[in-house]
């Protein structure tokens, strides 16, 4: 939590655009993420941005995951559970809540007087680590919803809710991905985790979901 909380906390968006000599938080929404850099500098920009958000969260789940498999290869090797489900069921548990540090660093950046973005690339980061398969499935109905709907928001509201509502769904029944050799329980305690990162996904969307239901909210270019 506290080395994905420093990670996260890097202004990405902000530094971005001040080296092309835009204030990202003087501009449209004042968010400093990807969206608001795409309307500022241009949708490849905030694809950049997008990208590198992502990164900040899947770099520290890597360092971590190193440094505990180097300082616990011994504890591999001693449990019942297979070796791969016990890699498994580590490195998952350090993709969601180094992932859920990372999302409340870059919501409440410390190096930018706690004033940050919405996190969802930043969960897209740590859905990456948990499983490519699931954060593709989660990204394929942001994006599904976001082209229908016309509204990043809804898109981003959407996924974040699918991911919630499923993740109970496989973790209860210990489903792909979150199948330990039938222990439910490895499964269950991701869920905290899960759904921190869903409630607050929301609660910052919260001004765009006022918008949507009062038919104000911005429509995509």
């Amino acid at each position: 939590l506290i080395i994905g909380y420093i990670f996260g906390s890097i202004p990405i968006a902000y530094l971005y655009c001040k080296a092309h000599g835009v204030n990202i938080l003087e501009y449209g929404s004042g968010n400093p993420g990807s969206t608001n850099v795409g309307r500022a500098l241009g949708k490849g920009h905030g694809r950049v941005v997008f990208v590198l958000d992502i990164l900040k969260i899947v770099v520290p789940v890597v360092i971590i995951c190193a440094i505990f498999f180097i300082s616990n290869s011994k504890l591999l090797y001693g449990s019942d559970i297979t070796t791969k489900s016990l890699i498994k069921i580590y490195g998952d548990y350090i993709a969601i809540y180094t992932g859920l540090g990372g999302i409340l660093g870059h919501n409440f950046p410390i190096f930018l007087h706690f004033k940050g973005g919405k996190g969802i690339s930043c969960t897209m980061g740590a859905m990456f680590c948990f499983s490519i398969l699931y954060s593709l499935i989660l990204f394929l109905v942001y994006k599904i919803t976001t082209k229908i709907t016309q509204y990043v928001s809804a898109g981003s509201i959407t996924a974040l809710t699918i991911l919630f509502i499923s993740s109970i769904i496989l973790a209860f029944n210990n489903l792909y991905p979150f199948n330990y050799d039938n222990n439910i329980h490895y499964g269950i305690i991701l869920l905290p985790g899960i759904f921190v990162i869903w409630i607050m996904g929301v609660i910052r969307h919260r001004d765009n979901i006022m918008r949507l239901i009062n038919h104000t909210e911005s429509k995509i270019e």
